[in-house]
């Protein structure tokens, strides 16, 4: 019986609370950097809310300047407190010119119109990502390989990375050479998986 205990006590989401009908219509969280990956990755997960029928969340982290920064002196906790304002207040900006490039894409038919709502929040992007993702429970999350910051030798971005191997929920990782976003139209996907029964 260890075998399947662990399996219980490992994955302490079965404990959480039940769904109700709000939570019935499919989500699909979909986390940027505001980087052309994804972009990319949100001109997919549109089309995939299509053909759920779902809505979509999307989600941007910034992380704020802390006092223990070594690189970083400041004069007074006002100095700092005002910095920290302008890294929110530039995260809000980016994610208003964001939504309103997807809106311009809805209005000439580029995507699909289907709701979209958007957050902001502090904090690291994998765990936020992994935090909010627990909260909304989507049918799916879809991301770039690779974000603003990539590096040249890496298959995935390491956010996307460690989101693949901590996040409990599906994870539609979309390349960043995508150029087809119609999930009809495509000839190849990798799946990859560890063999448990949800997979």
């Amino acid at each position: 019986d260890l075998p399947l205990a662990l399996r219980i006590v490992e994955n302490l989401d079965i404990f959480e609370r039940k769904l109700n009908s709000q939570d019935l219509q499919p989500k699909i969280l979909v986390p940027v950097d505001f980087s052309d990956y994804s972009h990319r990755a949100c001109l997919m997960a549109f089309n995939l809310a299509k053909i759920y029928n779902a809505s979509i969340d999307i989600l941007h982290s910034f992380i704020y300047t802390h006092p223990i920064d070594k690189l970083t002196k400041f004069d007074d906790d006002l100095s700092l407190r005002e910095l920290n304002d302008n890294i929110e207040r530039d995260a809000q900006v980016q994610m208003a010119k964001f939504s309103e490039k997807l809106i311009e894409q809805i209005k000439f038919g580029i995507i699909p119109p289907i709701r979209f709502n958007t957050t902001v929040k502090e904090g690291v992007p994998e765990d936020i990502i992994s935090e909010f993702a627990k909260q909304t429970r989507p049918y799916m999350i879809v991301m770039g390989t690779r974000g603003s910051g990539k590096k040249e030798k890496e298959l995935i971005g390491s956010v996307t990375g460690e989101v693949l191997d901590s996040c409990k929920f599906p994870v539609f990782a979309v390349p960043e050479s995508a150029n087809i976003f119609d999930i009809k139209k495509l000839n190849h996907l990798v799946f990859f998986c560890n063999n448990e029964h949800e997979d």
